[in-house]
Order: C-alpha cells, then structure tokens, then sequence
C-alpha cells in the first residue's frame, strides 16, 4: 500500500531518502510511493550503471534541480537504493514527494 512515510534523513551534506528503480520499464516516471521509499520506473536496463545514470536524471528533472546535486549512496546495484540530494531542505524534497500521493494531502 502506498504510504506518504518517506524517511527523509539529514546528513551534514544534504538529505537522504529511498527510492525503489524498477529498470527495464516502457518508459521513466517517478510513480508514486511504495513502503517508504518513492518508486521509479526506467526504461533504461540495469548494464554498465545505465539505470542509475538514468535514475539520477529522473530524480534531477523530478526536483528541479541539477544531476550534479544527486548521488546514489548504497545499492548501486540493487533495486533497493539511498539517495542523496545536495542544496535543498527537507521541507522542499517532502512538498514535492508529497504531490505523488493525494492522501499526503487531504481537502
């Protein structure tokens, strides 16, 4: 069941969160939520670090911001990662996270 719970964490770089990739997809999209992590589809395959490249750009487009300011941390090669974002606050990346799901925001 989809969850708005994301655990955003602060390091003395940036923030961190999960992201669930599934690679090889027919097209990229950030989706939605999945157990606390926010879940990504790439089309590009999981060869030579093609859908972390991808990933990244995903995430950049999705944020608003540069690739440069995002990194993966661990599971580079897992579905299953933690991501770093450089230069935005908790709250911006938590608004944003907040639009893929519309029970993180009730009328």
């Amino acid at each position: 069941m989809a969850s708005c719970s994301v655990g955003i964490t602060k390091t003395g770089k940036g923030i961190r969160f999960k992201v669930l990739a599934s690679p090889k997809s027919s097209k990229t999209e950030v989706v939605g939520l999945h157990d606390g992590a926010v879940r990504i589809r790439l089309a590009a395959s999981p060869v030579k670090g093609a859908a972390n490249k991808e990933l990244i750009s995903c995430l950049g487009k999705f944020l608003g911001m540069a690739k440069s300011r995002i990194s993966i941390v661990s599971g580079h090669s897992s579905k299953n990662k933690m991501v770093e974002i450089k230069d935005m606050t908790e709250e911006a990346v938590r608004a944003r996270i907040e639009t893929l799901d519309q029970t993180c925001n009730p009328d």
